[in-house]
């Protein structure tokens, strides 16, 4: 039964990473397959890749390994030396025909978008110097400048813009120290001219909401005061109203009780039945301004209450 696992290619993958050219040599004499990939699509180019070790990369070469295999991610070998920074494995792929305008497969970027993305001033320098392409825009629409503020990054971009932009259009005042200063300043001035136009509106409301605290702080006080004239005018004519009303008391066989006056049953019965017997002795509230006559009904149903009848 043979095996489903390969047990002879990761020393030689191991020999990759680490970069050991002799340790290489010996796994390929016991016969691993140096073409052979990882579950990530990784030959051993991506391993040395990853290693620096110019002198390992050389040895899979001559194996007959393509430069621009790519992984499962579409990364080939030059997209990994950029990103680990690895120059001399950039240089030798570069001059040995390896391709620096291959996107990668999920964000699209080339080998000089990521060599910005990491600040690799001298990667920049070479790819451009060798003609990678900087009109090539990656999986959002960038362009690899667009990812750098390295006035050194800029300028090689600016001093290589007439031979690497292939059809690219040059933006007036984006690229270089020169076209940053200039944008800078810009932005300055516009920042400072909203700043202004926004305290100058901050002084125009509060003066606004200030003149409307003052209207709104006469209006009212000019309701508060017809509010305590209007209940001054009230209390006096209600004044007026029991003076006029103190007659009452003088009425023959009208007795009043004051209507703080805890109730007495004793003395209500008593009234009650000389109210029964025809006399005219009754309870009278006189400050609620009733008639005589609902004064009296309103008497004879408290009683009637009291006393387990029902109201008339």
């Amino acid at each position: 039964m043979t095996s489903i696992l390969d047990t002879k290619s990761p020393l030689l993958w191991r020999a990759c990473l680490a970069g050991d050219v002799g340790a290489m040599e010996k796994a390929m004499e016991q016969g691993v397959d140096p073409r052979k990939m990882d579950r990530n699509g990784e030959n051993c180019l991506h391993m040395c890749a990853r290693s620096g070790e110019v002198d390992a990369f050389e040895r899979m070469v001559r194996e007959g390994l393509n430069l621009n295999t790519s992984n499962q991610n579409g990364q080939t070998p030059l997209h990994v030396a950029v990103g680990k920074g690895h120059t001399g494995v950039v240089r030798y792929i570069v001059r040995s025909g390896g391709d620096t305008n291959l996107k990668s497969k999920f964000s699209g970027m080339t080998a000089l978008h990521l060599s910005c993305v990491e600040n690799e001033e001298d990667i920049v320098k070479f790819l451009l110097d060798n003609g990678a392409n900087c009109a090539i825009q990656d999986a959002i629409g960038k362009y690899p400048d667009d990812y750098s503020r390295n006035d050194s990054i800029l300028e090689a971009f600016e001093y290589h813009f007439p031979v690497c932009t292939h059809g690219r259009k040059k933006e007036k005042g984006s690229k270089g120290s020169k076209g940053r200063e200039k944008v800078e300043k810009n932005a300055t001035v516009t920042a400072a001219i909203v700043d202004e136009v926004v305290t100058r509106n901050e002084v125009k409301e509060e003066r606004r909401r200030t003149e409307r605290n003052e209207e709104y702080d006469e209006d009212e006080d000019s309701d508060k005061d017809d509010e305590n004239k209007s209940r001054m005018k009230r209390k006096e004519k209600k004044r007026s109203s029991k003076r006029e009303k103190g007659h009452l008391a003088d009425r023959e066989g009208v007795e009043i009780y004051d209507k703080m006056e805890h109730y007495n049953v004793e003395r209500a019965k008593v009234n009650w039945d000389k109210a029964k017997q025809g006399g005219k002795k009754i309870k009278i509230n006189h400050s609620l301004g009733f008639s005589n006559e609902h004064k009296e009904r309103m008497s004879q149903n408290v009683f009637d209450r009291l006393m387990g009848g029902k109201k008339k």
